[in-house]
């Protein structure tokens, strides 16, 4: 199942509005989502669209100079 970020509030530093990413497991109202060491309260997620392409949790950018 994919769920997509709609509240990052508090959690900034490791959560993107907006990004989806793959839920392993559920419990206790929280989802265990792929790449993350603790569960996510399922009040900051809403069911996700499979088909887009951003998935997981987002990957730092490097720059080239």
């Amino acid at each position: 199942m994919m769920v997509r970020c709609i509240d990052n509030l508090l959690q900034s530093d490791i959560l993107t509005e907006g990004h989806l990413y793959e839920v392993l497991a559920e419990r206790d109202d929280c989802y265990v989502l792929s790449g993350f060491d603790k569960p996510l309260s399922k009040v900051r997620f809403e069911p996700g669209d499979a088909a887009t392409t951003c998935v997981g949790p987002p990957t730092p950018t490097t720059r080239s100079e």
